[in-house]
């Protein structure tokens, strides 16, 4: 099919940045974009937006608030195609005004996406268009789909992120030119949709880049401590109660410190899945159309963009074994000190048995002691009666009363027993 009603398109680069909300008004905003753009030729204010030129390029830079965030829109285009790079991995850096505008603004940047307008030169044929919008899609692997008037395609820029959240669009508009206008309008609208649910995603997941790190390296911290515990656990040697005491503290700080991140990411888990299923609410209103065996636009984004939903839930279950680990080595060292207690209870009652079995004896030998005393006490006075009465049989009256003596001697220390 022949597209002779087309008349030759302005080449374009619309670069959609995404930044955290403010409480500025809608005046405020276009007041800072209009001083973030002083640096460029014939800044001013038009019809609610900022435009401003530089070397045959015009930009016009719209603010507008979706949902929670900032979008500056800049609609960069050129009369000539030598203005600017055909290339949608390519941004027209001179109209970017993105650093200055968060500065003014308190506002962080969250996402980019740089969307480039081929243009349909007069009397293309459809077909060629769309063998050449399918050739320039065929170096990365992204999602390709024709919404409207329009061929789309998303990919990511090339960077090393594991996880990416900006994007590089291309889009080749066909049909009437005044399809083409209106069928553009709806498609940036629909993108800017896609940039503020992508940029809620992104918003979620940067809170916790540095917890998901600091979960890998303590996992691996964890992971060798617990060896090493439960190792020399199992040494025949006891283990000192210090020793035991440091560990304990040890385990029960990180067990805290995981519950703590694990509680952190539940709730931001849940806040990630809102956020994906707002963004495919927002790629189910595409009505987009697929090409060939290609991926949809909708399919390429819901595949990536799930990868955050499963980071959450990788995480979650990293912390929940680690917090299982360190509640068993807890309960390990606990059992081992109950039982070190246990034995050592034991060893305190042998030592209290022998002491007592000592005592008794003491005791014993003391009585025997006392009797002996007693019986030598009635002896000597058994001598002196006898020395008075019969002074030359002394000697075997002596000898003979020493029975008699001892057998005092025991009745008296019964009868204070018993007293006792």
């Amino acid at each position: 099919m022949s597209l002779g009603g087309y008349h030759p398109v302005v080449v374009r680069q619309v670069v959609i940045q995404v930044f955290s909300s403010s409480e500025l008004d809608e005046e405020a905003l276009i007041d800072s974009v209009l001083d973030a753009a002083g640096s460029l030729e014939d800044a001013r204010r038009a019809n609610g937006a900022v435009e401003a030129s530089e070397k045959g390029c015009l930009c016009r830079y719209i603010v507008e608030k979706i949902g929670r965030f900032l979008v500056l829109t800049s609609n960069i285009s050129a009369l000539e195609r030598r203005h600017l790079p055909i290339d949608a991995g390519h941004r027209v850096m001179a109209f970017d005004v993105s650093e200055s505008f968060s500065a003014l603004t308190g506002s962080d940047l969250l996402t980019t996406f740089t969307v480039c307008i081929h243009p349909t030169e007069r009397n293309e044929d459809e077909e060629v268009i769309v063998n050449r919008f399918i050739e320039r899609t065929q170096t990365t692997w992204n999602g390709v789909g024709k919404i409207g008037h329009c061929y789309i395609t998303f990919s990511h820029p090339n960077t090393r992120e594991d996880l990416k959240f900006d994007r590089v669009v291309l889009i080749q508009p066909v049909g009437d030119i005044q399809d083409v206008e209106k069928g553009m309008a709806n498609t940036l609208e629909n993108v800017k949709q896609i940039a503020a649910s992508i940029s809620e995603l992104y918003r979620v997941y940067s809170k916790h880049v540095g917890i998901f790190s600091v979960l890998e390296s303590g996992e691996a911290e964890i992971s060798t401590k617990i060896e090493d515990f439960l190792w020399r656990l199992l040494k025949p040697e006891p283990v000192d109660y210090t020793q035991l005491e440091s560990w304990l503290s040890y385990v029960m700080e990180r067990d805290s410190t995981t519950s703590a991140i694990l509680s952190s990411l539940m709730t931001s888990h849940v806040e990630a899945r809102e956020a994906f299923s707002e963004l495919e609410i927002v790629l189910s209103t595409l009505n987009e159309d697929r090409m060939g065996s290609h991926p949809t636009v909708m399919e390429w984004e819901v595949l990536h963009s799930e990868r955050v939903v499963w980071a959450f839930k990788r995480a979650i279950a990293r912390a929940e074994g680690l917090k299982g680990r360190l509640e068993a080595v807890m309960e390990e060292i606990r059992t081992y000190l109950s039982l070190q207690q246990q034995k050592l209870s034991l060893e305190e009652q042998k030592a209290s048995r022998d002491q007592l079995t000592r005592l008794v004896r003491l005791q014993e030998t003391l009585h025997k002691l006392e009797i002996i005393i007693v019986a030598v006490y009635i002896l000597e006075m058994g001598r002196i009666v006898f020395e008075t009465v019969a002074h030359e049989h002394i000697g075997v009256l002596s000898v003979t009363f020493i029975p008699v003596a001892l057998l005092l001697s025991v009745v008296i220390n019964r009868e204070l027993s018993k007293g006792h």
